[in-house]
Order: C-alpha cells, then sequence, then structure tokens
C-alpha cells in the first residue's frame, strides 16, 4: 500500500497488536487503518504528535487500498484538522498526531459520526456559541455578565417574567 499523502512512499506495517493492523508511512508519520475498527483503540506510543498546521493536512488524500480520493472532514480538535476516510473500504487516514488527537478528544469510539452533517453543524454552532460568550465578556466585562446571568436565572421560573422583562427593556430604553 502507497502513503496517502506521499504517493510515493509504502507504508509500513507498525502495530500487530490492532486488528486489523495498522501502516504508517515512515516519512510523513501518517497512519492508515483498514476499515476504520481499530480507530477506538489507543494510538501506539510510536506514532508521533501533531504538528502545528501540517502541509499534509492541506491536501485531501488517496486511499492506499486504491479506492481514490478520501472524504474529508473537518474536526476543531486541537486547533482544527481535516480526518480523511474511503467511503468504500471506511479506512481511516491520519496525518501525524491526529490519531492521539482524536482519543484525546474521546471521539475515537464514534469516529464515523464526524463525516455526518448534523455533527458539522453542531460544530458550527458550538463554536458560535462560544464565540458569542467571548464577545459578550470582551465588550460587557464578568461582572455585568454575571450579574446579568444571575437577573436571568431568576426570571427564568418566576411567573411574572414577561411584566420583568418589559420593565427592564422599558429601563434600558430610558423610559420607566
Amino acid at each position: 500500500m502507497r502513503c496517502a499523502k506521499c504517493n510515493d512512499r509504502q507504508l509500513e506495517q507498525f502495530s500487530r497488536l490492532l486488528t486489523p493492523p495498522s501502516w504508517i508511512c515512515s516519512a510523513c508519520g501518517g497512519v492508515w487503518i483498514p476499515d476504520g475498527k481499530a480507530v477506538g483503540a489507543k494510538p501506539p506510543e510510536d506514532v508521533g504528535e501533531m504538528e502545528a498546521r501540517s502541509e499534509a493536512d492541506a491536501k485531501a488524500g488517496l486511499c492506499p487500498q486504491g479506492h481514490g480520493l478520501l472524504t474529508r472532514a473537518q474536526t476543531h480538535i486541537a486547533g482544527g484538522f481535516f480526518l480523511e476516510r474511503c467511503s468504500t473500504c471506511l479506512g481511516v487516514w491520519f496525518d501525524r498526531g491526529e490519531w492521539h488527537a482524536v482519543a484525546g478528544a474521546g471521539l475515537g469510539a464514534g469516529l464515523f459520526a464526524i463525516w455526518t452533517d448534523l455533527w458539522q453543524r453542531d460544530q458550527m454552532r458550538a463554536r458560535s456559541s462560544q464565540a458569542y460568550e467571548q464577545q459578550l465578556q470582551q465588550e460587557l466585562g464578568s461582572v455585568v455578565i454575571t450579574k446579568i446571568n444571575s437577573l436571568a436565572d431568576e426570571l427564568d421560573t418566576h411567573p411574572s417574567r414577561s411584566l420583568a422583562l418589559g420593565y427592564l427593556l422599558g429601563r434600558i430604553r430610558g423610559g420607566a
């Protein structure tokens, strides 16, 4: 089998402990796991650590088993990177260190969900929510945010919350 990214390098079997055995490229450190079944396992120690924004992650790879272009899915783990899998044999390609990052985030067992639209949308919502929270903290400060959250918690179950919200809106507009 040839490396998904280097293309001119042969992959070497590196772990007989995993079923099925996994393959590694000695040049780029990428790992191929045929049919993806061993992805939930803890990565062996000899799999390299992640590099900041590798060149390998910037391009799509080819299935080492000859099935064509790998399907990419963006993750937002460890600063974000793309994972790739073959839609025919379901093998998964990890660039150097990505397997460790996926395992560290607890996504190994449910890895195939990353390629679904639902997972991608949930990740986008989470990033948007986090950016909004950061903007609020920056613009309003933690003291005001704490007070607003406390008031919101109290009004959430108050029987006259509509009246309270109307009063608050009037105060903000300078009325009451």
